[in-house]
């Protein structure tokens, strides 16, 4: 049975073209949805815990916990109770054949277990985890993995763990790695968040002060492209880079310009907009430069004075450059500096007219 947790506004990784969205937040009524494979039986899974060799006191139980919740979500496995079938948990070592068989005779396919504590000779806050995994089917310990890190991603070597389990019985990557972007109030502006896929972790990635909306995935997952409202009555479509924080604005036209959503590839960038009364194609977004300039000059020469004309023209000093025009790159470019020299664009045009001299 899979757990959907419903609460603040969020966005789950949108699969582009198939319209998946979900709402998801660990503090709020707990929803639960059952999602059926009539060709898929779970697999029956029993986790001993994590025996803890050092370090915090709560790392065994917070490592067996987290794995435990994610194998739960994952779908592809049911959690067995071990102690109630009368396999009580203790110790275990990949030699104990008493007790794999034990479990095995009781309906049990995969038995997890594992050691936790402070990695010898490390720093002060480093730590490792030892995963062990038997299964019945070939009655052989078929799997051993270490991880190492700080206590800061305990979490995520659970997670870890969690998705390799997955992989080995399906083929396909696990879910417990991912993570999910969301809207969240913040004073009075709605800002971006990221956080785990099980509700832990968030982490504000936008501070606007007003509003940013409609947060849509990269295809790669290394960037969330987003609907920015400058003020009530300007909106622009930026894509920011979740690694580094770097933002850039890829559509800022007169008008309405919402939904954003990537293709596949990556190539492409869908928006609807009300500049022309019809639902446009961002050519920045699919790097054809030429038709990006065109796009990007009508707006200098149908909207002067505008505030996005400054966008505009910088934009087409970056297109000019793409296509290996420098003599026209820097003309745009000088333009933003000169007309409007108090502007952001302003700035980020100095620093381009450097780098293509």
């Amino acid at each position: 049975m899979n757990r959907v947790i419903i609460g603040l506004m969020i966005a789950l990784c949108v699969v582009v073209g198939a319209g998946l969205f979900g709402i998801l937040d660990s503090r709020a009524t707990d929803v639960f949805l059952e999602a059926t494979r009539p060709d898929f039986q779970k697999i029956p899974i029993g986790v001993f815990g994590f025996q803890n060799g050092g370090g915090p006191e709560w790392l065994g139980g917070r490592i067996e916990e987290v794995l435990k919740a994610d194998l739960q979500r994952s779908l592809v496995f049911s959690l067995v109770d071990l102690p109630a079938i009368g396999v009580k948990a203790r110790e275990v070592s990949t030699t104990d054949k008493a007790i794999f068989k034990q479990a095995a005779e009781n309906g049990v396919s995969v038995l997890v277990w594992g050691k936790s504590g402070q990695k010898n000779g490390s720093k002060d806050s480093e730590l490792l985890m030892d995963g062990f995994v038997y299964d019945s089917g070939s009655d052989e310990v078929v799997g051993g993995k270490r991880y190492v890190g700080s206590t800061s991603v305990v979490r995520l070597m659970a997670h870890r763990f969690a998705d390799e389990l997955v992989f080995r019985y399906t083929g396909e990557p696990g879910i417990a790695r991912t993570k999910i972007v969301y809207v969240a109030e913040h004073g009075n502006a709605r800002e971006l968040f990221v956080m785990d896929y099980d509700g832990y972790e968030p982490k504000q990635i936008t501070a606007d002060g007003f509003l940013n909306l409609m947060p849509r995935w990269s295809p790669d997952r290394r960037f969330i492209v987003f609907t920015a409202y400058r003020s009530r009555n300007t909106q622009d479509i930026d894509i920011l880079e979740l690694a580094t924080g770097k933002r850039w604005t890829l559509v800022s036209m007169a008008g309405l310009n919402i939904t954003p959503a990537l293709s596949p590839d990556g190539n492409f960038l869908a928006f609807a907009s009300s500049q022309d009364g019809n639902s446009e194609i961002s050519y920045y977004g699919q790097k054809d430069y030429i038709r990006a300039m065109q796009s990007f000059e009508h707006v200098v020469n149908e909207y002067a004075g505008n505030e996005k004309v400054p966008a505009a023209l910088f934009k087409l000093g970056l297109s000019a450059a793409e296509t290996g025009d420098t003599a026209k790159s820097r003309k745009y470019l000088k333009r933003v500096i000169e007309e409007y020299s108090t502007s952001d664009e302003a700035k980020l045009a100095k620093a381009k007219m450097a780098e293509i001299r």
